[in-house]
């Protein structure tokens, strides 16, 4: 008995493309034709104009930004230059830079752009209108190479004051110890016998902190202090009433500590940021989890800022990102790239850069994640930085993969650390203004 053979999916298709091949009638494949090229140019187009469309809507959003950034300037600014046309001229370039820098999509071209700052009696007002063009791919073939888009946000400064909550969640690990430039490092260098981190515990502390401090020496702690303090001073400048803006303070190395929970009295939370210092027992880095401590215990998710009770939530985290479980055996996140072993912890404490996705759980509570990055400075003279080394040039992409888009920051110098921290609060106070009309 002879046995079937079983037919295969694929064998299905072939054989009707056979028969269709095979057809006797030449209208058969006329008609397909005919009708397929409409079908693939309609598909073509349509796909053209969800392109656009969709950069259309992003376009806006830079646009409203830069808007808003304007009269953030101003506001900003108006107290210390009296000069109208001066205040005008600072807040163009503003828009302009924000604009300017933020619309760089691919295959979007920006032909016209036209900004316009006036003083009128109810206040400043601030108009970014824009045209551009998206190129198209299917559309090329009917004359079409780019679809035209364009888009107007205006800002005043009357709008409507928003409510916005900033989780700081800072890095007070041993390692922001270490000197916040060359020169201070090399003279923790001089003054340690070649240690270049200020230990704060207590049998180090007269060699390893309080000579370099005496001496001088800054330290990243001191800077991320001093750089705290200020942008607490940026926000209570800029609060335009009681309560608009709310800070919690969060420090961790491989604990967390409460400095100050959310609380809209900010005079007392730079009193606490001034209270910002190294620990004073042996520590590890644990980014991660302080991430995961803070999104269950204490992030609640984002609305948009339009009421007290409906604030628009950022989380700031400052940190050298790396992730170490000296003194606590600790394990490396996964996937995180290759780890070191810190040789007096017993081999037991893995050294690795953050784990990308440790702030994804926060971002699913829409509420922003604002990363700033204090380059970790090489020290190839100690054994430490052969911990460090093998995944040093990984730290920056994993801390921009946990950022939100277009808030990931690194800065390196005391300037600019000071700087970044003031542009990731301006950048939070464009980002969670509601929108405007267009």
């Amino acid at each position: 008995m002879l046995k079937a053979k079983p037919i295969k999916k694929h064998d299905g298709f072939l054989h009707l493309m056979r028969r269709f091949h095979s057809a006797q009638s030449g209208a058969v494949a006329i008609i397909f034709v005919l009708c397929f090229i409409p079908i693939l140019l309609i598909v073509g187009l349509a796909l053209d104009y969800s392109k656009a469309s969709q950069r259309r809507a992003a376009l806006n959003n830079v646009a409203d930004a830069a808007a808003l950034a304007a009269i953030v300037k101003i506001n900003e600014k108006r107290d210390e230059i009296k000069n109208e046309g001066e205040l005008r001229k600072l807040a163009y370039v503003e828009a302009e830079n924000v604009f300017t820098s933020q619309s760089a999509f691919d295959e979007t071209k920006i032909y016209s752009l036209d900004i316009n700052i006036e003083k009128t009696t109810k206040g400043w007002i601030a108009t970014v209108n824009y045209k551009a063009n998206v190129k198209g791919s299917i559309g090329a073939i009917l004359g079409f190479p780019s679809l035209d888009v364009s888009g107007v946000a205006q800002s005043t400064s009357q709008s409507k004051s928003y409510y916005m909550d900033i989780y700081m969640l800072l890095d007070t690990s041993s390692s922001m110890g270490i000197g916040a430039t060359e020169q201070d490092l090399q003279k923790m260098r001089e003054i340690t016998g070649g240690c270049v981190f200020g230990c704060h515990i207590a049998e180090y502390k007269p060699v390893h902190y309080d000579q370099p401090k005496a001496a001088g020496v800054k330290m990243r702690i001191d800077i991320l202090r001093d750089a705290t303090s200020k942008l607490i001073d940026t926000a209570i400048e800029s609060s335009s009433n009681t309560g608009q803006y709310k800070i919690g303070l969060y420090a961790f190395n491989s604990q967390q500590n409460i400095l100050e929970d959310m609380t809209a009295d900010l005079q007392d939370v730079k009193a606490k940021s001034l209270l910002i210092d190294l620990p004073t027992s042996h520590d590890g880095t644990h980014a991660g989890d302080a991430l995961s401590w803070l999104n269950q215990n204490k992030v609640q998710p984002s609305y948009d800022g339009t009421k007290p009770d409906k604030p628009k939530r950022f989380v700031f985290l400052i940190t050298d990102g790396v992730e170490d479980g000296i003194h606590t055996g600790h394990a490396p996140p996964p996937a995180a790239g290759p780890t070191g072993i810190w040789p007096d912890s017993g081999a037991s404490a893995p050294t690795s850069g953050i784990d990308p996705y440790a702030c994804n759980a926060i971002k699913a509570k829409d509420v922003t994640v604002a990363v700033l990055y204090t380059t970790y400075l090489p020290f190839p003279d100690l054994w430490q930085w052969n911990l460090i080394q093998p995944f040093q040039q990984k730290i920056a992409e994993n801390l921009r993969r946990c950022a939100s888009d277009g808030f990931f920051f690194e800065a390196s110098t005391p300037g600019e650390i000071d700087r970044a921290m003031q542009e990731m609060f301006e950048a939070a106070v464009v980002f969670g203004a509601p929108r405007l009309s267009r």
